[in-house]
């Protein structure tokens, strides 16, 4: 939609704010549908986004344009005769080969095994390692409430330090963040629950913050992939399709791991306490506690290597770029 750094930057900004607008549909569907015991409020809310929805894709579709669509016809034929003669697997062997794109994708198959671990884990680890005595149930249901809304915050906030620094530079300095948070952590042990709950918010709201600029870098690597192989457009299909080849499988990988190492340590017999052994209840506790450590902590440093050879680091310098998604 525009060539533009700080365009691209100001689309990730409304994709926050519509992320934080759309989370809060399910506070409203209970509030109109009284937790879902009015069928029929619950039929109309329903039925209301969906045609909000229709109504603002709609809009898109007849104003969203991007540079390419402005061009004249001609040049719109020549681009789709020369697209048409390039086989797909000749495109998809030219963006493998290059190496920004093969460390971006490990990357973000780094950070969405992250992020699947804590949307499916933060829940289980919190209860066992926040003991309901120093950990209430109010700021346990506002830790679990901030770590879906900070993230987006942090993006908002974020975004001038992107403008100015860059993608690259902002996600570099995270992965230094979870390195030494989670060491430290570590280092402190886990009989400090306030400091715990901070630790996860912080490990947890970075981290999904960062996912949310892979888009900027992604579309750096297609701007690269054009002026390197002369195309007249970019081959957004293709990296995206390339990426979720990757990232898929990675979302799949994430709950399978945690939960085998945490069946391995007793989690099943775990749950019921009262029958539990003590011994065995501090023994997974104390699995769970490296978890939350050691997950950060391999993950910042495996991004962290990778990332040092990423060569695409000052976009942000250039008034102009070629390509938006």
């Amino acid at each position: 939609m525009s060539n533009h750094h700080g365009d691209r930057l100001r689309l990730t900004r409304y994709k926050v704010v519509a992320t934080l607008i759309g989370s809060s549909s399910v506070f409203w569907c209970e509030v109109f549908s009284d937790s879902r015991n009015n069928l029929k409020n619950f039929q109309y809310f329903c039925v209301c986004v969906g045609f909000l929805s229709w109504l603002a894709m709609r809009y898109t579709g007849l104003h969203a344009t991007s540079e390419y669509e402005l061009e004249d016809g001609d040049s719109n034929a020549t681009q789709s005769f020369d697209f048409n003669k390039t086989s797909m697997f000749t495109g998809y062997r030219q963006i493998i080969c290059q190496i920004n794109v093969l460390l971006l994708v490990t990357v973000n198959c780094c950070t969405t095994f992250h992020v699947v671990y804590i949307r499916n884990f933060l829940i289980i680890v919190a209860d066992n390692l926040l003991p309901n005595h120093i950990f209430p149930d109010l700021a346990r249901t506002m830790l679990y409430g901030s770590v879906f809304v900070v993230p987006q915050i942090c993006v908002l906030v974020m975004s001038h330090v992107v403008k100015q620094f860059g993608a690259f530079k902002v996600c570099q300095i995270t992965f230094y963040i979870k390195i030494v948070s989670s060491a430290t952590m570590y280092a402190i042990g886990p009989h400090h629950s306030w400091i715990l709950a901070s630790f996860i918010l912080t490990d947890s709201s970075i981290t999904i913050a960062t996912g949310q600029y892979f888009d900027l870098l992604m579309s750096d690597c297609i701007d690269e992939d054009m002026k390197t192989y002369n195309k007249r457009s970019p081959r957004s299909s293709m990296f995206y399709g390339m990426n979720a080849l990757f990232v898929k499988p990675t979302q799949s990988l994430a709950p399978m791991l945690v939960l085998a190492i945490l069946s391995r340590s007793g989690y099943e017999s775990g749950k019921d306490e009262m029958a539990s052994d003590p011994d065995d209840i501090l023994n997974l506790h104390e699995v769970m506690f490296q978890i939350v450590c050691f997950v950060p902590l391999i993950l910042g440093l495996i991004q962290t290597l990778i990332w040092t050879k990423y060569s695409l680091r000052d976009s942000h310098l250039d008034t102009k770029r070629l390509h938006v998604v």
